[in-house]
């Protein structure tokens, strides 16, 4: 399993995240076109090696329209939630459709979607409004949009299937607000790290922004030590900022799991919901909120309940620091007035994604090992969009991928 560990050294933002995955190996060509896709033409995105207290690093520096988006770094203090220069603001509801309407992967697609509603409901939480309501300022600036779909475009690109972290470090002080001062760390990023582990690292200033919490939050499963990986590629990003006792780094340390911990064990919460008054165009639509915020899994299926009733099931599979966000979007979105949860163990096979070349282009494949040996799933999206721009059938373009990939197996097994 392609596993990524985030060490966050110097805390964790957007672009420091995503400096730290084109550093380890990801394609910045797909960053940008996905962010032409979105028409954020305003954004240039710059990638340039750096140094943070002697380090080598990776820093990517957001351009909107011509001007650095982190302007006059040695002054970080007023940077304030009302926008960075007086850019436009946008709300949850612009950046939702925006998102939906791009032509973005499903997996980008859906990690972007469950950063912002993260982001949505920390803003919300914070200033005491409702979801649907909330304008984000400095957090939905296009640099901010562009982080995240950057980091999602990254990580889909490195093919990484599990991502794990090292506890946050959290600072303090006052930034300026729209309203006046407000503590660090930022009532939003608090909300943010709730069930995150996170140590008081003593710094005055923000080493954790909020684009950066909400990026963690949506992304990795657990906050740890670093696991056991035969390592493949390390990548550092660093920010503008400087701290006293630490370079302003993250690390993204990338790797295999060890052939001892190929089926990987993970603890889960189960939640299942009877509704027998439920629209069937709803429930899709509720099976897709809940994995855009980060359930592990969901599903839906029929049956019949007392008196002969037809009903649907629906259930999901949730990480313990995402539990409470699942419960709710269950109750939000459905109409049962009830729900089941119980504790699961879920055991899982090594993979990882590899790509093949094919007389239609180049195709992703999962490769999972078996007792009895790999098995390979050609990525349907893939198989699709080769499929219509070579006018064949999506059928031919699995089968031609499914050869190569064994061809290639035997060869380097």
């Amino acid at each position: 399993m392609r596993t990524l560990y985030w060490d966050l050294v110097g805390g964790a933002a957007g672009d420091m995240l995503m400096a730290s995955l084109i550093d380890a190996g990801a394609r910045v060509d797909p960053i940008r076109t996905a962010l032409r896709g979105l028409g954020l033409y305003e954004v240039e995105l710059r990638v340039e090696d750096a140094q943070s207290a002697g380090l080598r690093a990776r820093r990517v520096d957001m351009m909107v329209d011509g001007e650095l988006a982190d302007a006059d770094p040695e002054q970080w203090a007023p940077l304030t939630l009302s926008g960075r220069g007086g850019r436009r603001h946008r709300s949850w509801a612009s950046i939702r459709t925006l998102l939906d309407e791009g032509p973005l992967s499903s997996r980008v697609r859906a990690g972007a979607q469950r950063t912002f509603r993260l982001l949505a409901e920390a803003e919300a939480a914070a200033h005491g409004t409702d979801v649907e309501s909330v304008h984000f300022h400095e957090v939905g600036a296009a640099d901010a949009i562009a982080d995240v779909v950057g980091v999602a475009v990254a990580l889909e690109d490195l093919g990484i299937e599990r991502i794990m972290a090292s506890p946050a470090p959290t600072g303090r002080g006052l930034i300026r607000g729209a309203h006046g001062p407000i503590p660090l760390p930022a009532p939003a990023t608090l909300h943010l790290l709730t069930g995150v582990p996170s140590e008081g690292a003593g710094l005055e200033g923000e080493p954790v922004t909020p684009t950066g919490a909400a990026l963690l939050r949506a992304h990795v499963e657990t906050f740890g030590p670093m696991p056991s990986l035969r390592i493949e590629a390390v990548g550092t990003g660093c920010g503008h900022r400087s701290w006293p006792d630490r370079p302003n780094v993250v690390r993204a340390i990338l790797g295999e799991v060890e052939a001892e911990r190929a089926v990987r064990q993970e603890g889960l919460r189960q939640f299942e919901a009877n509704m027998d008054d439920m629209s069937p165009q709803d429930v899709p639509v509720l099976v897709d909120a809940l994995l855009e915020a980060g359930a592990a899994d969901a599903w839906s299926h029929h049956l019949l309940m007392k008196k002969g009733r037809p009903a649907v099931v629906v259930g999901c599979l949730a990480r313990e620091s995402q539990a409470a966000a699942l419960e709710a979007l269950l109750f939000r979105h459905g109409t049962t007035l009830g729900l089941r949860s119980w504790a699961v163990e879920r055991r899982m096979l090594a993979r990882r994604v590899e790509s093949v070349q094919t007389p239609f282009g180049e195709i992703r494949i999962k490769r999972a090992e078996r007792p009895g040996g790999s098995s390979f799933a050609p990525e349907f999206e893939d198989c699709q969009a080769a499929a219509r721009a070579h006018g064949v059938s999506v059928r031919e373009v699995r089968e031609a991928a499914l050869a190569i990939a064994l061809r290639k197996t035997q060869l380097d097994p």
